[in-house]
C-alpha cells in the first residue's frame, strides 16, 4: 500500500509541474507578482514606501520569486522521488542513483515540452 500511495504522489507531483510549464508566461509571471507584492507589503509594515517604490522593489524581487517557486517544487519532488524509490530498492546507493536519474530525465522532458508551448517573447536583462 505504501508503494502505491507514492507513487501516485509522485505522478500527482509530475502532472502539477507539467501543468505549470503549460501555462503561458503572463499567467506563471502573475501569480509571481502576486507572491512579489504580498512579500512586499508585508516587509513595509509602516508603510513608509510609496506605491511605485513598492511596484519597483515588487518587480525586482519578481524573478527571484519565480526560480524559488522552480527550485522548491524540483526539490520537493526530489524528496518525493527519493521516497518512493526507496520503497523498492535496498541499496542507498542504488536509490540515490535511480531517483536522480529518474528527476534528470523528468526535468529534460519538461523543458523540451516548454519549447513547444507558443509564448511571447521574454525580455532578458
Amino acid at each position: 500500500m505504501k508503494k502505491a500511495i507514492s507513487i501516485i504522489i509522485v505522478l500527482i507531483w509530475m502532472i502539477s509541474i507539467f501543468s505549470f510549464s503549460n501555462q503561458q508566461g503572463e499567467s506563471s509571471s502573475s501569480t509571481s507578482k502576486k507572491v512579489s507584492k504580498i512579500i512586499v507589503n508585508i516587509i513595509d509594515i509602516k508603510h513608509e514606501y510609496k506605491e511605485e517604490k513598492k511596484q519597483q522593489i515588487a518587480s525586482n524581487i519578481e524573478p527571484y520569486i519565480r526560480k524559488l517557486a522552480h527550485f522548491s517544487l524540483y526539490a520537493l519532488g526530489g524528496i518525493l522521488l527519493m521516497n518512493a524509490v526507496r520503497l523498492f530498492l535496498l541499496r542507498e546507493n542504488i536509490q540515490i542513483l535511480t531517483s536522480s536519474i529518474i528527476g534528470i530525465l523528468y526535468a529534460a522532458i519538461d523543458e523540451i515540452h516548454q519549447l513547444l508551448i507558443p509564448r511571447k517573447k521574454w525580455k532578458f536583462y
